[in-house]
């Protein structure tokens, strides 16, 4: 499939997908990204781990960012620290190039992502 075309699906399915389900792949990607990231830095390629961590910061923040305080509360506000600790941490972690900082972000990460998927479930099910 020519690459304009693949854009164009890709367009159609990012549009008109599940809220739900962009949401987690999002969270796969970040997820994703972080562990491409910590492969690039044992490799030794700086250039590959900055730019996929970068990549994996701009998800977090965009997750961060969508957050609707007001009807989200407690669990919001929760949530919005996590991220906080998550985008500071690989900050962090990009100046000591350190893969475990990778690592803790992605534990967080993945256990926001299961406790997001159990949530939804959870709602189906009761609709």
């Amino acid at each position: 499939m020519p690459s304009t075309q693949l854009s164009a699906y890709q367009a159609v399915q990012t549009t008109t997908a599940d809220p739900a389900r962009v949401m987690l792949e999002l969270f796969d990607a970040a997820a994703r990204f972080l562990g491409q990231a910590r492969r690039s830095l044992e490799r030794g390629d700086l250039a590959a781990y900055t730019r996929l961590q970068s990549r994996a910061v701009a998800i977090i923040a965009e997750l961060s960012d969508c957050l609707d305080h007001k009807a989200g509360g407690e669990i919001a506000r929760n949530l919005a620290r996590l991220y906080t600790f998550m985008l500071l941490h690989l900050t962090e972690g990009l100046i000591d190039k350190s893969p475990d900082h990778l690592r803790r972000v992605l534990e967080v990460l993945l256990t926001i992502r299961d406790g997001f998927e159990r949530a939804v479930e959870q709602v189906r099910e009761s609709a």
